[in-house]
């Protein structure tokens, strides 16, 4: 009984995220206080999603949850967490390794495809084979000269580039964009459109392929109703 009252409180305080940022981290430290192995938690954790609303917000809140509580989770076990999921959800495989790029490729006021170039210089110092930067968030004739920038720290391979608009664009906007960067041949334009627009995503698959969309879905029936329209990859 008590861990269903932490599940109807653990919702409103989602739902209301902007208000309650401190409850929810404090409120997630008394639920691992107060239970030495969390899998309740873990095992109704699907319930809580599919009653809760779609939102940039509550999406922050779940992912930063759901990171702390498998954290615990893993501890509690003593493994590695990729090793507890690949257990628990996959039939013990798991890999030791995964692809993983630099993400970043901001927007400068001054002197800004230097500062681009420089910053992207940066992860490729770190180790980085790959590169993402932000578009939408100007003209596209300025993103088209950042993507070029980039392209040009990246020897022209445009397979190490992709390319993240946070769903700013309209279905209008979204093609054209596509279109525009097409001869670029980058490895993903990623969230051009609204998650849940999911005829419009179909319509920018015909036109810019691959594409990506998107951290934000929640819960899994939402990213499962990608499936069927074989619209994107996630």
């Amino acid at each position: 009984m008590q861990i269903i009252l932490y599940f109807f409180v653990f919702k409103f305080m989602l739902n209301n995220f902007h208000l309650y940022y401190i409850n929810i981290i404090n409120f997630t430290y008394h639920i691992c206080q107060s239970y030495n192995k969390v899998y309740q938690l873990i095992d109704g954790w699907p319930a809580l999603l599919l009653k809760t609303s779609y939102g940039l917000n509550r999406a922050h809140a779940i992912g930063a949850i759901d990171m702390a509580v498998w954290d615990v989770v893993a501890k509690i076990e003593g493994k590695p967490l990729y090793q507890l999921l690949g257990e628990r959800y996959n039939n013990g495989a798991y890999d030791d390794k995964i692809y993983t790029y630099g993400a970043g490729g901001y927007y400068y006021e001054e002197n800004h495809l230097e500062r681009l170039k420089d910053e992207l210089k940066s992860y490729l110092d770190m180790g980085f084979r790959d590169v993402k930067i932000k578009i939408a968030g100007a003209d596209l004739k300025t993103d088209l000269k950042r993507i070029e920038a980039a392209l040009s720290v990246l020897g022209g391979d445009g397979s190490r580039l992709m390319v993240d608009a946070n769903g700013r664009y309209d279905l209008k906007d979204a093609l054209e964009c596509a279109l525009a960067i097409k001869k670029y041949g980058i490895k993903w334009y990623e969230e051009p459109l609204d998650p849940l627009d999911y005829s419009s995503h179909l319509a920018v698959l015909l036109t810019a392929s691959p594409f990506r969309t998107d951290m934000w879905l929640f819960p899994i029936c939402r990213v499962s109703a990608l499936k069927p329209r074989q619209t994107c990859g996630l």
